[in-house]
């Protein structure tokens, strides 16, 4: 039975170490110069472990989704229906369980954060509105899209 990765996990990575796992040790000298190709920061902590041909997809994935975040931020591309659609099916698209993703957005449509605020099984997961609402003050947020997916099994 193949192994459940963690997207977590991924997303507490450094760049430079997801980075690591995509493009494997033998060409580590090449990091520095795509880490900053992808307008990425590289910590000082690194693996030394590559993962299998899956894992380095997820790390890859990680990686682009990020640098989208990156750029969507303080732009006001999130006004349309399809361009939220493209981001989320990156974010949730594919992911072997259900999650409940918030993106907070400003008074004029541009991404403040893109969080995934709860997390549930295969076929189920808990949403608690008060806690989308609280984090949205937190933020400062002038709108919410709230967004849900379903495992293909």
């Amino acid at each position: 039975m193949a192994s459940v990765i963690d997207l977590k996990e991924l997303q507490r990575l450094p760049d430079r170490e997801l980075l690591q796992h995509v493009l494997g040790e033998d060409v580590w000298e090449h990091i520095t110069s795509l880490a900053h190709a992808f307008g990425l920061q590289l910590g000082d902590e690194a693996s030394n472990t590559t993962g299998s041909g899956s894992y380095r997809l997820m790390c890859a994935r990680e990686l682009l989704s990020r640098a989208l975040v990156e750029h969507l931020q303080g732009k006001p591309t999130l006004g349309n229906p399809t361009a939220v659609q493209e981001f989320l099916r990156l974010k949730i698209g594919g992911l072997a369980y259900e999650c409940f993703w918030v993106l907070f957005i400003d008074s004029q449509n541009r991404l403040i954060r893109a969080e995934e605020m709860f997390r549930g099984t295969l076929t189920q997961t808990s949403v608690y509105p008060r806690e989308i609402i609280k984090r949205a003050l937190q933020l400062n947020a002038a709108a919410v899209i709230l967004s849900h997916n379903h495992p293909l099994c």
